[in-house]
């Protein structure tokens, strides 16, 4: 997978607004396939959850992709992207949760990136205001 500092992947997603899938990756992989691909739905409740699909690598490595809602209080809600990557062999290699505060119509306000790398146990955490 990507390093934890100085990637550059650039997100591939369905086009189509009532199918928010990721499609894959464009970046220092070689060639991805996915597994399992599920479209985050439009509109959802707290507490909903659920699998966005498993992308494996030309060398076996793969992430797999979840989101779920908390409640971001006063009416907002905190969206949760969750990364798991793991080496061809099956070692968990690092994860990334990206969270973005949002308003009842889908508006983000604030977003955090926490990305912890176990091979080198490093964590970085970014966040700011849009």
């Amino acid at each position: 997978m990507a390093p934890v500092i100085g990637f550059d992947f650039s997100g591939i997603y369905s086009l189509d607004p009532s199918d928010r899938r990721l499609m894959g990756y464009d970046g220092d992989s070689q060639s991805v396939t996915v597994t399992g691909l599920t479209a985050i739905p439009e509109t959802a409740r707290i507490g909903d959850s659920g699998p966005v699909g498993v992308y494996t690598d030309s060398d076996g490595s793969t992430f797999d992709l979840e989101w779920w809602l908390e409640d971001g209080f006063n009416g907002r809600a905190l969206l949760v992207l969750k990364s798991t990557g793991r080496t061809a062999s099956g070692v968990l290699d690092n994860t990334t949760e990206t969270r973005y505060l949002i308003e009842p119509d889908g508006t983000r306000i604030w977003m955090e990136l926490e990305s912890y790398n176990t091979t080198v146990d490093l964590r970085v955490t970014l966040s700011g205001y849009y």
